[in-house]
């Protein structure tokens, strides 16, 4: 089973609050791909969106109230361990 740990060695358990490299907030949702290869794999990581209610009332976003993204673990000073 692979898990996520922090660069100081603990563990990363989902839903646990991360911040990028550019000190943002972010919730650790999952990891979306193992290491395979050169890749270090990818961790999907969650947050509200910045588009007001109103917004999301008058337009659709591809966001819908909460921006999901995968990243390199390495963004959140991180690494996937098999």
């Amino acid at each position: 089973m692979a898990i996520l740990k922090s660069k100081s060695g603990e563990t990363v358990e989902p839903g646990s609050q991360v911040k990028d490299f550019h000190a943002k907030e972010w919730t650790f949702d999952r990891i979306s791909r193992l290491p395979a290869g050169n890749s270090t794999g990818r961790v999907q990581l969650s947050r509200p969106c910045s588009h007001s209610e109103s917004d999301h009332a008058t337009r659709i976003y591809w966001c819908r109230g909460t921006d999901v993204r995968d990243f390199f673990p390495s963004v959140v000073d991180a690494e996937i361990v098999l």
